[in-house]
């Protein structure tokens, strides 16, 4: 997709994503006033050719999407947005700098190819990994410590879990899988029945057909 993507209109489902599947804690962080209330949608009617490489699907990416509120637009959350939100939970950082509150929230099953797929399922399986590997790496250096093994061994141990661990690979995490569910570039999203994707010109052409079908 590189260097040929171009800007794609894809249909969104008339009603809303229902409740279950909302975070209540953003939705109930976010504000909303007259203009901007908190939209949560899903996105319907793919041609089953890849988004990134416009070859026929072999299946789908399953991906949800987060939108915070800039001014009047709800921007897709990106990876220096995710900084600035972890920013704001650990250090206390001044209001101007906060990052918004979630104000829309986007699902889709994204067709792609074998090698999205492998992709999406590498990057969650490593993601999953190293969060799995941090509590038997801290029981470990319990039982060092209980047993009396080197000194270096016990250091070396703790700087595995702190910071190794904890926030550096936690944060790394969140980063990769991130980067799982975020590998479609979406454009603001806003009350219209449809968002604007950049996409391979294969799938932009699947997409018009279908359209004309139907």
């Amino acid at each position: 997709m590189v260097g040929e993507d171009l800007s794609v209109r894809v249909r969104l489902a008339t009603e809303s994503l229902p409740e279950s599947e909302v975070v209540w804690g953003e939705k109930r962080r976010f504000n909303p006033t007259a203009a901007v209330r908190f939209l949560a949608r899903r996105v319907e009617g793919l041609p089953m050719v890849c988004v990134r490489h416009g070859v026929p699907a072999t299946g789908v990416v399953p991906a949800t999407i987060n939108f915070v509120q800039v001014g009047s637009v709800r921007m897709p959350r990106t990876v220096g947005l995710e900084l600035r939100k972890w920013a704001r939970e650990i250090i206390p950082i001044p209001p101007w700098f906060r990052l918004p509150d979630t104000s829309a929230k986007l699902r889709a099953d994204w067709p792609a190819c074998a090698a999205c797929i492998a992709r999406f399922r590498w990057l969650r399986q490593l993601a999953f990994g190293v969060l799995l590997a941090g509590p038997p790496a801290i029981v470990a250096l319990f039982l060092a410590a209980a047993v009396g093994v080197p000194h270096g061994v016990i250091v070396s141990l703790v700087v595995l879990c702190f910071p190794g661990w904890l926030p550096v690979g936690i944060g790394i995490s969140g980063l990769m899988l991130m980067a799982a569910n975020t590998d479609i570039k979406v454009e603001p999203i806003d009350e219209r029945p449809f968002v604007v994707i950049r996409a391979h010109p294969r799938f932009a052409d699947a997409t018009r057909s279908e359209r004309h079908a139907d």
